[in-house]
């Protein structure tokens, strides 16, 4: 509520009158709510890159963009023949030195061979083991495995390709509990917002509704907008194709705010506004925190009383 008044501040002059009058506007906190709309995109929350862990030629690679898979699914494998080859080596290597080691215990209870031609036996024995376990992980890490249900974002190389361990394959993402729809807020809308709140979104596409909870708020505003941006989880999304347009509908709750008009307050740029607050001594400059603003009104938050008095400017 605002209401004009005039006050009078004495200044007696010579001949004991008033030296002048003083109009200002008498203002009653209130409390404040807003409904904000903003438009958002769907996106995956986490993206991952695939690779291999050893290296080779691209054997199988079917797999194209936007393609779905199941956890446990083979994405793709490189070349594994030589390590095949190596392993099937080893693994007869290792049987003919075990069979060493049985022939020359035998032989060592009657004193027919040295301890030392033994041990050496079975530390080869023991390599042998090693270096097995290690082509057979290699072995393994010739495959890319889908870890969860999910979709390919985009191919990085084709088949037949060599590829280094721990180049990118494959851009990927889950389809289970990883959409969020990201919209980017003005640092003020940001405070009204807190992780795990609840927001309705519409769909651009079908009018369809659904709730969304707030999953992450951004410390740090982009740097091209300034603008800071919050990613709002969907457990459904009808139209799940990343890029969809969703209306975002965010509240603005405050307690009690002074509404002051545009025309009696400085803002700046620190989302704060100055005004002349007037008290039984005079008019005095205050610094106090804006909580909104519109073409016709500056709403500033309320600390203090439940009414305050400002000099006009005209």
């Amino acid at each position: 509520m605002v209401v004009r008044t005039t006050l009078f501040i004495i200044a007696i002059g010579l001949l004991g009158f008033p030296a002048f009058a003083l109009e200002a506007l008498q203002i009653k906190a209130q409390d404040y709510s807003k409904q904000s709309f903003r438009v958002g995109q769907l996106a995956f929350f986490k993206t991952y890159q695939a690779s291999f862990k050893s290296s080779g030629n691209i054997t199988q690679l079917a797999i194209e963009e936007g393609q779905m898979f199941k956890k446990g699914e083979i994405l793709a494998k490189v070349d594994t023949d030589d390590l095949s080859s190596e392993l099937n080596q080893l693994i007869a290597e290792k049987a003919f030195v075990n069979k060493e080691i049985e022939r020359l215990t035998k032989l060592k209870k009657v004193n027919a061979v040295s301890q030392s031609e033994l041990d050496r036996l079975k530390s080869r024995s023991s390599q042998l083991r090693a270096q097995i376990i290690r082509t057979r992980e290699f072995l393994d890490a010739a495959h890319i495995v889908a870890n969860f249900d999910g979709v390919v974002i985009s191919r990085l190389v084709d088949a037949g390709e060599f590829v280094a361990a721990g180049q990118a394959v494959l851009d990927i993402a889950p389809t289970v509990d990883n959409y969020v729809v990201e919209v980017a807020v003005q640092d003020r809308l940001l405070a009204f917002l807190t992780v795990g709140m609840q927001v309705e979104l519409t769909s651009n596409l079908s009018g369809s509704v659904l709730l969304g909870e707030v999953k992450t708020l951004a410390q740090v505003p982009d740097r091209d907008t300034g603008l800071f941006v919050v990613k709002i989880a969907v457990n459904e999304a009808p139209e799940a194709r990343i890029g969809s347009l969703y209306k975002v509908r965010l509240t603005q709750n405050q307690s009690m705010v002074y509404p002051v008009p545009v025309s009696h307050a400085q803002l700046d740029f620190n989302n704060t506004a100055i005004v002349r607050l007037v008290t039984n001594k005079g008019a005095f400059p205050t610094r106090m925190k804006v909580v909104d603003h519109d073409f016709e009104t500056v709403y500033l938050e309320a600390l203090n009383g439940d009414v305050i008095t400002i000099e006009t400017f005209n």
